[in-house]
């Protein structure tokens, strides 16, 4: 399963993609990030202390029909 590591960012009332590194630096609270693919929320998190997992955007929700969930969530 891909991990999905741009989203899109609304600014000025438009979206525009961004990465999870740009996401993180700008900020998390009051900003609306969604997936790119199935515009459902989502929040970035950090590259962990040892590397794994990388860094990355999950779900608020999971959706399953979305081709970017999360791993190991199907069942």
């Amino acid at each position: 399963m891909p991990q999905s590591v741009e989203c899109e960012l609304e600014e000025g009332g438009k979206w525009k993609t961004v990465t999870v590194a740009e996401a993180i630096q700008i900020g998390r609270k009051d900003r609306n990030i969604r997936c790119q693919q199935c515009k459902q929320p989502v929040r970035a998190h950090r590259r962990g202390k040892s590397g794994r997992p990388a860094a990355h955007f999950e779900h608020l929700t999971w959706n399953p029909r979305c081709p970017l969930r999360q791993r190991g969530r199907d069942t």
